[in-house]
Formats: C-alpha cells, sequence, structure tokens
C-alpha cells in the first residue's frame, strides 16, 4: 500500500510541477524504496524504481498521466496491483496476513458500494460507473 500511495504522490506531484523538495516531504517511508531514493530520481525518472510485477501496468498509465491524460486509468491500475498483492496472501494461514487481507478486501468493498451510490446520486451513467470500478472479490 504504501508503493502505492507513493507511486500516486510522484505522478501527481509531476502533473502539479512540484519539486524534488515537496516529493520528499509528501512520500512516505516503510515502502520498497526510501523516500530519499525517490526524491532523488524524482527529476530523471522515478518510476523505473517501481519495476514490481504488479505495478508494471499502474507505471505505463502513470507515465501517460504525467504527460496530461486522464489519471482515472492509473488510479484505478494502483488499487487493482495493491488488491492483488493482498489476494496472494490468502494462502498464508496463520499470522497476522489473513486478518490484514481480509480488512484490507473488506475496506475495498465498502469503497465499491460508496463508488457505486455516489455515481447513482450523482446521475452518473452505469457504463461509467463500472469503468471506474476496482475489481473486489471478498
Amino acid at each position: 500500500m504504501i508503493d502505492s500511495a507513493n507511486l500516486r504522490i510522484v505522478v501527481r506531484a509531476t502533473r502539479t510541477g512540484r519539486d524534488s523538495d515537496f516529493v520528499l516531504s509528501a512520500l512516505i517511508p516503510g515502502g520498497s524504496h526510501s523516500p530519499e531514493q525517490i526524491a532523488a530520481s524524482f527529476d530523471s525518472n522515478a518510476l523505473e524504481l517501481f519495476t514490481d510485477d504488479a505495478f508494471k501496468l499502474a507505471v505505463r498509465l502513470g507515465i501517460d498521466a504525467m504527460q496530461g491524460s486522464s489519471q482515472t486509468q492509473f488510479e484505478l491500475a494502483c488499487d487493482n496491483a495493491v488488491l492483488q498483492y493482498v489476494t496472494n496472501t490468502k494462502f498464508i494461514s496463520f499470522g497476522p496476513a489473513p486478518i490484514i487481507a481480509f480488512l484490507s478486501k473488506l475496506e475495498w468493498e465498502i469503497t465499491v458500494v460508496r463508488m457505486i451510490l455516489t455515481g447513482k446520486l450523482t446521475g452518473i451513467s452505469p457504463g461509467i460507473i463500472r469503468e471506474r470500478l476496482r475489481e473486489c472479490n471478498v
């Protein structure tokens, strides 16, 4: 989840024209890469640090989003990458992993329900709502 949040921070900071000092103050420590490492490569290409298989699509869409295309698909890919990682913990029987996986999936399910209800209340067409939904397999 930290890698996903840091990836989003890099893309959003690039889109809004922020500098590496801002990025360093916004990044979350504890992910695969330190905030200092990401901020140091921010001016060149910080997205190359996120080479995990789960984030390949998100990185590709992040590059497009940094160049001005829509961020919706990028956000969706980040959420799906985290959900895929959490889903892979289903083979772990003991420890905190099953509890964390359950709570994360429950959170995703609540988010999906909120997105559907908000879309219906605001009059968004069902096709657009379906486009924006995250994968959900609780």
